[in-house]
């Protein structure tokens, strides 16, 4: 034995000598109760199967079990027995929203042709939605447009994957007569895409290059007239023209997030917790439930 062993021994015996001891008698007082809670549960038990025997009147068959008998009916026993004290009130289940409501679901079909999945992703109009095939796991490889009337599916465009790319096609968004959606690549930059619904082949309209760590993506999209509109997760609201060109920074969306256009607020749905606030806007503080009123913004 090592020198520290024997150093490790001594002192663990040393511990040993003053750890708390045991209650004198403590073994027989737990036997004793749990003795007497035993005989507690087995007349219980006995006095419930009397009970049986004296409500049933006679019996038709007798089970044993151990040192009890319990008897069954002859006759069948009430399926509602009388309550004592006011009945409790029973709700209704309500009817499905289908019913109650029928405009409120709008029904698509799981597969399209060829048996590819259709994923819906918004409303192009009343009686229109947008829906995407999967071209493997997570990657988006076409938009098309299915009508709700009709059952026509209808294709708008193929989606593209870059070389490079780390988030595949996000947040499609309609407005203008255009889709919109955006994609990110290992080289920080995220990219901006256009279709118009009608259909045509889709468009890079902006990339833009965000900081090392601060998350390559856009927590905010939207289609506003002829420009496109997004904020960084980073923060930040933007906009660039829905056909291409100068991104620039929407007044007062610094450091904040689309909430719905026109309406910006900070944090955002992927801050790490603390925000940043505007004269129209108070800053948010950890610890309150309680996020800052948006503000609306002004496009440039």
């Amino acid at each position: 034995m090592t020198d520290v062993e024997e150093t490790l021994r001594r002192a663990l015996g040393s511990a040993s000598q003053n750890a708390p001891r045991m209650p004198a008698g403590l073994p027989a007082q737990l036997e004793a109760r749990h003795r007497r809670r035993r005989r507690r549960n087995l007349a219980q038990a006995v006095l419930a199967a009397a009970t049986v025997v004296v409500v049933a009147g006679g019996t038709a068959a007798v089970l044993r079990h151990s040192d009890m008998t319990a008897a069954l009916p002859s006759t069948p026993l009430p399926t509602n027995p009388p309550r004592t004290g006011p009945t409790p009130r029973v709700w209704p289940l309500p009817e499905p929203v289908e019913k109650v409501y029928p405009e409120a679901v709008r029904k698509v079909p799981a597969r399209g042709p060829g048996g590819t999945t259709l994923r819906p992703q918004a409303f192009i109009d009343d009686h229109t939605v947008l829906v995407t095939t999967w071209g493997g796991f997570e990657r988006t490889d076409a938009v098309y447009a299915y009508d709700l009337r009709t059952r026509d599916l209808r294709k708008i465009t193929d989606v593209p994957t870059p070389v490079g790319t780390v988030a595949f096609a996000s947040d499609f968004t309609v407005g203008g007569g255009r889709v919109a959606w955006w994609t990110a690549t290992k080289d920080r930059h995220v990219h901006v895409w256009t279709a118009p619904v009608s259909g045509g082949e889709a468009t890079g309209v902006a990339a833009v290059e965000v900081e090392d760590g601060d998350g390559a993506g856009l927590d905010g999209l939207a289609v506003e007239a002829d420009r496109i509109v997004f904020s960084l997760f980073s923060g930040g609201v933007f906009t660039v023209p829905a056909v291409g060109g100068e991104v620039r920074e929407v007044a007062g969306g610094a450091g904040m997030h689309l909430l719905k256009w026109p309406w910006v607020g900070s944090p955002g749905g992927f801050s790490g917790g603390t925000g940043r606030g505007s004269p129209a806007s108070p800053t948010w503080r950890p610890g309150r439930r309680a996020w800052p009123s948006p503000v609306p913004a002004r496009a440039p």
